[in-house]
Formats: structure tokens, C-alpha cells, sequence
């Protein structure tokens, strides 16, 4: 399975079976963005690579302080810096990403990653002593190749990384972009 197609069975997941008011691809750096009916966030980073798992679990590590200082992408370490920080689990920096991005609005409240049901293992491990969820996607044998189901499953829930809910301006933001999606997918057809 590749990701593009990961990340259309989590919308409908979060959509049809967990209920979420809102479920959008791609919103800021996110794979998959949520929104609850009780207006809080969710953030779900899809894997389905073994290499960029490992990489991405790295800068997990290194954020809770127990992994080395390596080279990391920017926006990963901002991102994981600033969920361990908004729960507590690393010290917040003099000169922290909370200065770059200092609103919890901007922090989800839950976050998950989503992987193959072959990376299911490694990810289990990653996740353990965290707060973050995991989700797993497994592909069902039947049918063609191109109209095979995947299975979704949440194995481990996400703690909260905070209880602030989504603000009025940023649901705003959130609804542009799922009219963005609709409106690129209608030029497609």
C-alpha cells in the first residue's frame, strides 16, 4: 500500500467509524488532520517505509531526551519538540519552537502515527513510552490490487497533549482547506 492510499482510508476511518466532524490530507504538517465534535485535534503521520519510521522515531526519542542529536528535518524536530513540550515531557527551551509557534491551537491534541501492518512492531516500540497513538493498516487480499480494502485499527490510544480546543479562527482554516481538497479533486475529474 503506499501512503496516498493509507491516508484516504484514514479520512474515511475517522469520518464513518470514529465519527470525527472533520478529516482533511495534507493540513499543515500533517499527513492527516481531525477535528472532534468536541472540537479537539488529532494529527496522524502516516509511514508505510521502514527507513522513514526509524528516522521519524529518532526525532521522537530526541525530543523526550533519552535519543542522540543527529540532523533532523526542522519541521520534524519543531513538530515532536513542540508536542513533548505542551505535555510536559521535555522542558521547555529559552530558545524554544514554542517561540515559533507558541499557541496551543497550533499543537493537537491527540497525535497517532499510521503504519503498515508490516511495521507494526517497530512501531509499537516507538510509541510505547510516549504519549502518541498508533494506528494500524492492513491490507485485505480481497479484490484487484487497485480496489483492495485496508483494514484500520487503533491499537494504542494517544494521551492528550493538551485540552485547549480548536479556536473559531482555525476551525475557519480547517474548513478552507477541505473546500481546497474538493475543489482540486472536481478539476481532476
Amino acid at each position: 500500500m503506499n501512503s496516498w492510499q493509507a491516508k484516504r482510508a484514514l479520512v474515511h476511518f475517522l469520518l464513518w467509524e470514529q465519527r470525527r466532524t472533520l478529516a482533511m490530507t495534507e493540513f499543515r504538517y500533517a499527513d492527516v488532520f481531525a477535528v472532534t465534535k468536541a472540537m479537539f485535534t488529532e494529527e496522524i503521520e502516516v509511514k508505510v517505509d521502514k527507513g522513514d519510521l526509524r528516522r521519524e522515531l529518532e526525532v521522537v526519542s530526541w525530543a523526550l531526551g533519552i535519543g542522540p542529536e543527529k540532523a533532523f528535518a526542522p519541521n520534524k524536530r519543531i513538530k515532536h519538540q513542540r508536542n513533548m513540550e505542551a505535555v510536559g515531557k521535555r522542558e521547555v527551551q529559552r530558545n524554544s519552537f514554542s517561540m515559533v509557534w507558541p499557541r496551543f491551537e497550533d499543537v493537537p491534541n491527540r497525535f497517532y502515527f499510521a503504519v503498515t501492518s508490516e511495521l507494526e512492531d517497530l512501531g509499537r516500540r516507538g510509541v510505547r513510552d510516549t504519549p502518541y497513538g498508533l494506528i494500524v493498516l492492513t491490507q485485505t487480499e480481497e479484490g484487484p490490487p487497485e480496489k483492495k480494502r485496508i483494514r484500520v485499527e487503533m491499537v494504542k490510544s494517544a494521551e492528550n497533549l493538551h485540552k485547549n480546543k480548536t479556536l473559531p479562527d482555525s476551525l475557519v482554516h480547517h474548513m478552507r482547506k477541505v473546500c481546497l481538497e474538493n475543489l482540486t479533486l472536481m478539476e481532476k475529474l
